[in-house]
This record gives structure tokens, C-alpha cells and sequence, in this order.
């Protein structure tokens, strides 16, 4: 008998805290097809779309330059949503932890080094974006490997 409520301690009856942080076993009972990983996949398709729509008709067409700023956006928009709802409902899966970062870094990457291509953007400053991205992804990765 520790004197706490076994709710508190995850024991049985235990109930998602709204906001709290996510125990293993929250973790390992989300399902992959969970509409907070498909947000993240949606985004994941939506790279190539939106380089495809960049490019179309030579990259310079105002009308598809708007269609890729939409694509865009969509990613970005459901950026902000995946990982809240995921947290929020005990969506959290091994999957998203991975795949969440890696679709953040190739929508912003693909922008960068697409309107770098088309000379919009200097190489210089897309260089030093994706290189701080690339660090802070490393020291993530190295941190899930070996803090606590």
C-alpha cells in the first residue's frame, strides 16, 4: 500500500490524463491505422504532390504555384494536428514517433531545395535550414537511443 490511487499509479481503472505524458503500455496499444498516423501518411503523400504542383508548367505558372502553396498548407495544417490528437487520445504509436519528423523534415525540405532549384530562395540559406533540421533530427534519434 504506497497511499496512492491506483488511477495514479496506471494500475487498474486507470484513465488517460488529458495532456499527460504517454506510459509504454499507451504506446503499445494504439492502433498503426489510427487517424493520428494517417494524418501523418497523408502528409508523407502530399510531399511528392506538392513538388509535382511546384514544378508543373515550368514552376513559374501563378495558378499551380497556388495549387502547391494549398498543398502546403494541408501538410502543415495536419501537422498541427496529428501529434495533439495523438497525445490527447493515447494514439501514440512507435510508428508516429518516427514517421511525424521525418514527414515534418521532407515537406520543409522539399520546399526549400524546390525553391532553391527555381532560384527563389538562395542555396546558402537552404543549406543552413537543412543542415540545424538534420542536427536536431540526429540529436533526437540519439536521445531516444541513449537518455533516459
Amino acid at each position: 500500500m504506497t497511499g496512492v490511487p491506483a488511477a495514479a499509479t496506471g494500475g487498474p481503472g486507470a484513465k488517460p490524463v488529458r495532456g499527460g505524458k504517454l506510459g509504454t503500455a499507451a504506446v503499445n496499444q494504439a492502433s498503426l491505422w489510427n487517424f493520428a498516423n494517417i494524418l501523418t501518411m497523408v502528409r508523407l503523400l502530399l510531399v511528392p504532390g506538392f513538388v509535382l504542383l511546384l514544378f508543373h508548367n515550368g514552376g513559374y505558372d501563378p495558378a499551380w504555384r497556388s495549387f502547391a502553396w494549398a498543398a502546403f498548407a494541408i501538410a502543415m495544417i495536419t501537422d498541427l494536428f496529428d501529434g495533439h490528437l495523438a497525445r490527447t487520445y493515447n494514439l501514440v504509436t512507435d510508428f508516429g514517433k518516427i514517421a511525424d519528423p521525418i514527414a515534418d523534415k521532407a515537406i520543409m525540405g522539399a520546399a526549400l531545395i524546390s525553391l532553391s532549384i527555381l532560384g527563389d530562395l538562395p542555396w546558402w540559406i537552404t543549406g543552413v535550414i537543412l543542415a540545424r533540421e538534420l542536427g536536431i533530427t540526429l540529436m533526437r534519434f540519439w536521445v531516444i537511443r541513449h537518455a533516459v
